[in-house]
């Protein structure tokens, strides 16, 4: 090509249905971080004519043109481009090396002839074939966002493709932009071969009529089109600050989740999703993630810390938590050869204990201060003035007690992605209302007291995700006012059977593709059977699959086979999934006749359990 590769075209003609983009704005009204031009030598931005429409129909605004964009099982961009006035398509692969794109690119005719791809065009279909990595910037999420949410005729809408517009501009156009895209500015040849081999794993928008129209699936001959998220590209996708430098024990906390994981869709949505919210005075800050056990809430939520580049912490509640248990613990001080524990204390000063001040809060407040509570005065008061005094209860001047901050209060001083396990089980309700101060998505209210006096501000990278499962016995609603202050709740979705082949073939290495098929369609089974057939505690799921492929190519090393056969997957299942599914021997029994025998052969079922 004797021009360059992307070339832009601003202020042109707009097609009928995007007249209204024609208009230009002063930048107090739109802007983009990426900009670097020097604000004298310019006072207002536009729209790229060509970009716009191909943007307008990648997200379903409109449709005017062919438009497909996809990524292949090798990930590499894809994409289709046909203006309806042209003969030819114009068609791309894209793919990322060192950072940065390479593309091959042709024109194929309605014949089906393949030609090679000439100058003078915009470069509109490389930008597209980009724009999925485009898009991962935060500023763009939130441009997009309002996109999908606006009619074309709306000036939001037509703000927001004018920002989005200079956002890719800039990015990849200026050298001194802080998030460039980078990209070769001459496409190789594309043959028919490259074509022919291409195996669209993912489709962002249109349908293809070039490439290979069917997403494949999974088969033993090609395996590897599963479309697997490497972990290694999560750290800092959809970072929160940019330019914040996390210390060396925060560094330490951010997940690594490894090689193994496969990346759950609703995790990285989600990701996104509340790094975009920052644009708001109040972002995504708190977030409901629930589901059965075994549906990877923890690790998504691990994936979610990672993405955002935040440091992970843990907080598990029990059903006997109070509001103390919460905030933080009083701990004898071992570091002065201290032991005991807070009750015995307490006693010892005739002064009640947290959990008499949960049980009767006006006895407890009378004990303390000698007169009845007022209107202001909370329990808070109580558990600051019971702390005080164990703090200050001294024996050869050195404290017997000492304060510990728990993970939650931790990742809001710090600014943290703090999971709170299970917060549905404590028993009393109320507990959760301590947290409502700090629930607040920034400023001045977002503060509490804690036990032993400190004041604490929520940091506005906080994260705070209560992760619950709904269904199990002992489980309770949260209290409204803590429910009211949750900005997202995801349902996380079992794994389908695609999905729990992957993660455990991804986390175990499990060498026979056609037989950790049959497991994962098996688990699928059991799990729908029991449910149907009302057997109860056990458990089916994703960490049984894991268990039990791992049990088998530790069975199939002892035997000294070359490959995991069916005979050390069914003496496997015998010792993990299929005890686990129950705890009463009939109703094991039923799943294994019911279910397991279906996908396994039983006479060899029979054979390795010792029956005729």
């Amino acid at each position: 090509m004797a021009k360059k590769l992307v070339s832009f075209n601003f202020n042109g003609d707009f097609v009928p249905e995007l007249e209204a983009l024609s208009k230009s704005y002063p930048l107090s009204e739109v802007s983009t971080t990426y900009c670097t031009t020097a604000p004298s030598r310019m006072k207002e931005y536009s729209t790229d004519t060509y970009l716009a429409e191909a943007i307008a129909n990648y997200l379903g605004s409109i449709d005017t043109m062919h438009l497909f964009v996809g990524k292949t099982a090798k990930n590499e961009y894809v994409a289709e481009y046909r203006k309806p006035d042209k003969d030819e398509t114009q068609v791309c692969i894209g793919t990322i090396k060192d950072g940065k794109f390479e593309f091959k690119a042709g024109y194929y005719s309605e014949t089906g002839l393949l030609r090679s791809y000439d100058d003078g065009h915009k470069g509109t279909m490389f930008v597209m074939a980009m724009f999925p990595e485009n898009a991962k910037d935060s500023e763009a999420m939130g441009l997009i966002d309002i996109l999908k949410n606006y009619t074309v005729a709306d000036e939001n809408y037509s703000k927001a493709m004018c920002g989005l517009s200079n956002n890719i501009y800039y990015r990849l156009k200026d050298d001194k932009s802080t998030s460039p895209v980078r990209y070769e500015q001459e496409p190789k040849k594309l043959s028919q071969a490259d074509i022919d081999v291409a195996k669209v794993s993912r489709i962002f928008c249109g349908e293809p009529k070039v490439f290979n129209r069917t997403v494949p699936t999974a088969s033993e001959d090609f395996d590897e089109e599963i479309t697997i998220i490497s972990t290694s590209s999560l750290r800092d996708m959809y970072p929160l600050d940019e330019d914040r430098v996390l210390t060396a024990e925060e560094e330490a906390r951010v997940p690594d989740l490894g090689d193994w994981y496969v990346v759950p869709e609703w995790s990285m949505k989600t990701a996104k999703r509340i790094a975009a919210s920052k644009r708001f005075r109040k972002g995504i800050s708190n977030i409901l993630l629930y589901g059965p056990s075994g549906t990877g809430k923890t690790e998504g939520s691990q994936a979610i810390s990672e993405m955002l580049g935040l440091p992970y912490y843990s907080q598990t509640c029990s059903p006997d938590d109070d509001k103390f248990d919460i905030l933080g613990q009083l701990m004898p001080n071992t570091g002065k050869g201290k032991t005991g524990d807070t009750d015995e204390a307490c006693k010892a000063l005739d002064i009640p204990t947290f959990s008499d001040v949960e049980n009767d809060f006006k006895a407890s407040f009378m004990k303390l201060f000698g007169k009845e509570p007022g209107k202001l005065d909370s329990e808070a008061d109580c558990y600051q003035e019971i702390t005080r005094r164990l703090l200050e209860k001294n024996s050869d001047d050195e404290n017997d007690f000492v304060y510990v901050e728990s993970e939650l209060i931790q990742a809001i001083k710090h600014g943290g992605f703090c999971e709170i396990q299970e917060a549905n089980i404590i028993k009393r309700s109320s507990v959760l209302e301590a947290l409502n101060p700090l629930l607040a998505n920034g400023g001045k209210d977002s503060f509490i007291k804690l036990p032993n006096g400190e004041v604490i501000t929520r940091h506005s990278d906080c994260v705070i995700a209560f992760t619950v499962n709904r269904e199990y016995e002992g489980c309770n609603d949260l209290q409204e006012a803590v429910y009211s202050r949750i900005n997202l709740i995801k349902q996380i979705p079992e794994p389908t059977e695609d999905e729990l082949f992957s993660r455990t073939k991804a986390q175990t290495g499990f060498d026979n593709v056609t037989l950790l098929r049959k497991m994962a369609k098996c688990v699928v089974d059991i799990h729908q059977y029991c449910r149907e057939k009302d057997i109860t505690g056990g458990v089916c799921g994703p960490r049984e699959l894991i268990d039990w492929a791992q049990d088998a190519i530790l069975e199939s090393e002892e035997r000294g086979e070359d490959k995991v056969s069916e005979k050390a997957v069914i003496a496997a299942a015998l010792e993990t999934v299929l005890e686990k599914v129950a705890q009463n021997e009939d109703d094991i029994e039923d799943v294994i006749a019911g279910v397991f025998n279906k996908h396994f052969s039983p006479s060899a079922v029979n054979a390795l359990r010792g029956k005729k």
